[in-house]
């Protein structure tokens, strides 16, 4: 009903903001990936980075994201 879609609304209002938390690199991954949901190996190839470099850059992206989400839940 319109409280989980006011919820989603709000997730992703959240979510937008974390994004910008995160560095260049990080974000172009973790939108691709995660947002997207491009193939890795393509997004690799797209960014021109190795594809552990992408596992690697997408599993900080999403660490520092969950951080910032965290911080921003408390100042609620």
């Amino acid at each position: 009903g319109a409280e989980v879609e006011l919820e989603r609304r709000d997730f992703h209002e959240r979510l937008r903001t974390a994004v910008g938390h995160l560095s260049e690199s990080q974000r172009q991954v973790f939108l691709r990936v995660d947002m997207e949901h491009q193939d890795q190996k393509d997004v690799a190839k797209a960014l021109g980075i190795k594809f552990g470099t992408l596992r690697t850059t997408l599993h900080f992206a999403r660490k520092r994201l969950a951080t910032v989400l965290r911080q921003m839940e408390k100042s609620t």
